[in-house]
């Protein structure tokens, strides 16, 4: 699905913008946890700045649009994730899951790592 984004993907930073309304709600479900992978991660919009973030990205547009200063990435697909079982105390996916091919592996990988 990395494909689609590879195509409308450029200029995404520009458009689209963070909620600050979403990024709160996120922020507080994400707690005291201190390492958060973000599968999807897109341009990086709702990566918390207090927490150890990897992002996971399939998009090389993607990932070139992501800040110097944002989390480090690693591209790849949330049904194969490159980590070892449980790597990370949360896991994030904000506006992606209808991207994925198939969501039932995605989640169970997010739920392992």
């Amino acid at each position: 699905m990395n494909e689609v984004y590879d195509e409308i993907g450029n200029g995404y930073s520009q458009t689209r913008k963070p909620d600050p309304r979403i990024s709160q709600r996120i922020n507080s479900a994400l707690g005291n946890c201190t390492t958060v992978i973000n599968v999807g991660a897109g341009s990086g919009s709702y990566e918390p700045a207090d927490k150890e973030v990897i992002a996971l990205e399939p998009s090389a547009t993607m990932i070139r649009q992501r800040a110097l200063d944002s989390a480090p990435v690693v591209q790849g697909v949330a049904e194969q994730l490159p980590f070892a079982d449980k790597t990370f105390d949360a896991a994030l996916a904000c506006l992606t899951i209808h991207h994925w091919e198939k969501s039932g592996p995605g989640l169970a990988e997010m739920c392992r790592v």
